[in-house]
């Protein structure tokens, strides 16, 4: 919570299959810790979730922020979490980087990492990714230009190194007889 631009929060034990909660905001009064997060670059971004148990997917968010400069002061709980997710993205040039680091602590600054790519072509139809360097896998994101509502995001595993990629036909998902993708 935010008033007067001084942030509190707090914890709060939601029964069971409850469907209406009150909060007394009284009692949203404890102080937050505050990080200063760097980047290589001006305007980047984060993301953090917590883990009360690394064991499991479950993550609490903590928040989120963004900075048009290289540094970003991020408020989060003085309770400890054996398990700390950070999201951060930056861009640099006509790049984005997106890396999420896990950890027992949020981390002082967002990496970056060694990776080139290459594409040519322009749409589904002709993509053909090339790349080196050291990373997990790529992502892809494809919009129809034609105002179809068509959105593709293709995930790759850089060990699979797929380089020649062919998607199936959408069309009759859409309800059209042919779909061109050159748009």
């Amino acid at each position: 919570m935010k008033k007067n631009n001084q942030q509190t929060y707090s914890f709060f034990d939601i029964p069971k299959g409850a469907s209406d909660i009150t909060v007394d905001f009284s009692t949203v009064n404890k102080t937050p810790l505050v990080k200063t997060i760097t980047a290589p670059e001006a305007n980047f971004g984060i993301s953090v979730s917590a883990k009360s148990n690394p064991q499991y997917f479950d993550a609490q968010p903590l928040g989120a922020g963004s900075s048009f400069s290289n540094t970003l002061k991020f408020a989060y709980p003085k309770e400890t979490f054996p398990e700390y997710e950070t999201d951060g993205t930056c861009t640099i040039g006509d790049k984005t980087y997106d890396i999420v680091t896990t950890g027992t602590t949020i981390p002082d600054h967002i990496e970056t990492f060694d990776a080139t790519f290459k594409i040519s072509g322009s749409s589904l139809a002709d993509f053909v990714p090339s790349f080196a360097g050291a990373f997990d896998y790529y992502h892809a994101n494809f919009q129809s230009a034609a105002g179809l509502g068509l959105i593709v995001e293709l995930y790759s595993s850089a060990a699979a190194n797929f380089t020649n990629i062919k998607l199936p036909d959408f069309s009759k998902y859409l309800g059209l007889s042919k779909l061109n993708l050159t748009q």
